[in-house]
């Protein structure tokens, strides 16, 4: 009896194992339909213009992280000598908000 039941689970396993196969098979299979009205569309809206992020990266550390800014709500940074996990380190302060 247990070794019918063992074929019986066997058969079972190969059956969903192949079945999962044509499953996974036939995803790559899908076609993507073209719609008219999409077509239609520039692949690049005019004007575009691409923003230069690492510009604007450096830009900001040089804002923030700039001790001897001046001005109305400058330094944004403060360095924290009296730190509490770390003592022997300092650390700075980023406030949430300017003004």
């Amino acid at each position: 009896m247990k070794i019918f039941r063992r074929k019986k689970l066997s058969t079972i396993n190969s059956i969903c194992f192949f079945a999962i196969i044509l499953i996974f098979a036939n995803i790559g299979r899908a076609q993507q339909i073209d719609i008219d009205r999409i077509e239609q569309m520039p692949n690049f809206p005019t004007p575009y213009q691409m923003r230069d992020w690492k510009k604007v990266a450096i830009g900001y550390d040089s804002l923030v992280f700039d001790l001897q800014a001046s001005g109305q709500y400058l330094p944004v940074i403060q360095i924290n000598q009296s730190t509490i996990n770390y003592p022997e380190h300092e650390s700075f302060i980023l406030h949430s908000y300017v003004g």
